[in-house]
């Protein structure tokens, strides 16, 4: 039961934001604000962006993973979290299980023991975008009233705090009780191989990833004619993230676009209502760059399902010799 209503949750969650939306702006400004965006310079912009941010997070991806014993080569893992994207569309969580999948039938190793390094991995991104919105709280530079961001700067102090506290459970005894499956998986085995130092390199090395995607937000920004300046975004863009990771919606639908209305409703272009502008822009950011990520998985289904295959005829072998 549980199961199930956390698979409708997000969809409803998405209809009920989007609904909201829908109701509370002005589709007539938002066709306007689509007609005065420059869509020849943000169509190639997407494709470009999108192409960049899919090598830079398989290759710190695959280094932080290399750290943690999972040693796949660079055009393997390309291929591999091109694939992983269109379970990404759904979420973030759904995308790592479905690489520790294709991780498991390459290495051929068992998927709960391959799971342990993805696991390591999320608790590392997790720490780099609770680091970066707890910045942006101290500084005062939250989009939010105090109510959320209180709430969200809760929230990403549990999520930086998830990693160390994982690297010393992962040195303690847990309990015999602990459900038998849960016990072989070990899914602290990657957190045991590393310290606090080497939990703070991979963070660093996983920065470069996030600091590309405060350059696509800056790019996408000013094509809109947004005139926010990069130390707002390096501070706003990584909330962003966090809020569309949050599993609320479908691939931050709805979620984001309300938090980019807090965002950039003060800062949108003279001459467009402002409220129309942010939900071109957030609509056109979304639905532009997901149509791109299901582009790249479908070309690389292909490897995946060969991968896949290879890995069931192994475990046929296995099981019937």
């Amino acid at each position: 039961m549980w199961a199930r209503i956390q698979r409708i949750l997000p969809w409803a969650g998405t209809a009920a934001l989007l609904g909201w939306l829908v109701s509370t702006t002005d589709l007539a400004a938002v066709g306007a604000a689509f007609r005065a965006a420059d869509l020849a310079l943000f169509a190639p912009a997407v494709v470009a962006l999108v192409l960049l941010a899919w090598a830079v997070d398989s290759l710190t991806a695959r280094e932080v993973l290399a750290r943690s014993g999972v040693a796949v080569p660079r055009w393997d893992y390309l291929r591999m979290r091109g694939a992983s994207a269109l379970a990404n569309v759904v979420s973030y969580p759904l995308a790592l299980g479905a690489m520790a999948g294709l991780v498991s039938r390459y290495a051929r190793r068992p998927f709960l023991r391959t799971g342990s390094p993805f696991a390591y991995l999320a608790a590392v991104d997790l720490a780099v975008l609770s680091a970066s919105v707890l910045v942006a709280t101290a500084a005062g530079a939250s989009p939010f009233d105090a109510g959320p961001a209180a709430l969200l700067a809760a929230a990403a102090g549990a999520g930086l705090a998830a990693g160390p506290l994982l690297l010393v459970l992962a040195r303690v005894d847990l309990p015999a009780r602990l459900p038998g499956r849960v016990h072989a998986a070990d899914l602290l085995e990657a957190f045991r191989g590393h310290g606090l130092p080497g939990f703070a390199l991979d963070c660093l090395t996983r920065a470069a990833y996030a600091a590309v995607n405060v350059c696509e937000a800056w790019i996408f920004l000013r094509i809109w004619g947004f005139d926010v300046p990069v130390a707002s975004i390096l501070v706003f863009e990584p909330m962003l993230t966090f809020v569309s990771v949050l599993p609320v919606s479908v691939a931050g639908l709805g979620s984001v676009q309300i938090a980019m209305r807090a965002q950039n409703v003060p800062l949108a272009p003279a001459g467009i209502d402002p409220v129309a502008a942010v939900d071109a822009y957030s609509t056109a950011v979304i639905a532009g760059p997901l149509a791109v990520s299901i582009a790249i998985g479908v070309a690389c289904l292909p490897y995946a399902s060969r991968l896949a295959a290879a890995g069931a005829r192994r475990a046929g072998g296995g099981a019937g010799a």
